[in-house]
């Protein structure tokens, strides 16, 4: 008998071979034919091969070549196992039980354990979290597998932040028009268990924001890089590198606004005796004070006063 493992020949008579140590199923030969086939057991509990039985059946002497009981056929099953009128093999598939799937009556269901939970998941419809019908074996006939476009109009994608179905496939991906939002997975219900899911807009998902401004609150910025700096300008107040703040566009009001005037006015470097801005500087560092050309003061210290201030003076 040759390995199915190294495949050296060994004796008809092991059971294992003496080379790698695998087990190694013994060929067995019809009493009758004296042939390698495929086999089939009787009631009586004697095994010839399925040729010879059903020859042997056909005949008019239908009896075990070896005991001499009679042969009798299952005409439900067609199995040769019966004993005193009953069939061995229908009687073991009446007490069998077999779990089908509840949306499409599948029976290619895959079992998954955690802990102290048992979940199915069926591989026709791909549903999970499945509650498996248990019937009898003999009533799957009753059940018969439903198609997929049958079992998809049941159900309904919706998108997992917005509860929208209005989802667009791209790929493996799902984008949804609603809340414009990307996801890799998708909720799936059926259609009466729609009423009990409420449609979020997009404000509250995903709301649109806006960069503004942390001194006017105005959103006139202009990004800016350069070898000096890099950051925002803003157009309103003529400030740069201005820090700025994420916010939502719907809570954005240009009410709130701040002119130039209040958040980045102009200032002037007046004299202190007679409020002049006919000044000059004595040094270019700007350290010495300055001279007013009006009244001709001389002073360490300056004034500075903003523009719409001096209009007043």
């Amino acid at each position: 008998m040759k390995c199915n493992n190294c495949g050296i020949k060994n004796n008809m008579q092991n059971n294992y071979c003496f080379s790698c140590g695998i087990k190694m199923e013994k060929i067995k030969k019809c009493d009758v034919c004296y042939e390698e086939k495929d086999f089939l057991v009787l009631g009586c509990g004697h095994s010839f091969c399925k040729d010879c039985i059903n020859i042997i059946y056909f005949s008019v002497n239908n009896v075990c070549p070896t005991c001499r009981c009679q042969i009798n056929k299952c005409l439900d099953c067609g199995s040769y196992r019966v004993k005193d009128m009953e069939c061995l093999d229908c009687s073991e598939l009446e007490k069998k039980e077999i779990h089908i799937c509840n949306y499409c009556y599948s029976d290619d269901l895959t079992m998954h354990s955690s802990y102290s939970k048992v979940e199915y998941s069926c591989n026709h419809c791909s549903n999970i979290k499945l509650t498996p019908y248990l019937i009898p074996f003999f009533h799957k006939s009753r059940y018969p597998t439903k198609k997929l476009d049958e079992v998809n109009k049941m159900f309904l994608k919706l998108c997992k932040h917005c509860n929208s179905h209005n989802l667009k496939k791209d790929n493996f991906k799902f984008y949804c028009l609603n809340c414009k939002k990307i996801s890799y997975d998708f909720k799936k219900i059926k259609r009466d268990e729609l009423v009990n899911y409420t449609l979020k807009s997009r404000e509250e998902i995903n709301p649109i924001k806006i960069n503004v401004c942390c001194e006017c609150n105005s959103r006139e910025l202009e990004y800016v890089k350069n070898q000096y700096y890099e950051g925002f300008n803003c157009n309103n107040c003529r400030k740069i590198n201005v820090d700025i703040k994420n916010i939502k566009f719907s809570s954005y009001r240009e009410k709130n606004v701040i002119i130039r005037e209040k958040a980045n006015p102009k200032s002037l470097i007046c004299c202190k005796k007679c409020n002049s801005n006919n000044v000059y500087f004595k040094d270019k560092k700007k350290e010495l004070g300055v001279v007013c050309n009006n009244c001709g003061h001389d002073e360490k210290d300056v004034k500075i006063i903003f523009f719409n201030l001096f209009l007043n003076v």
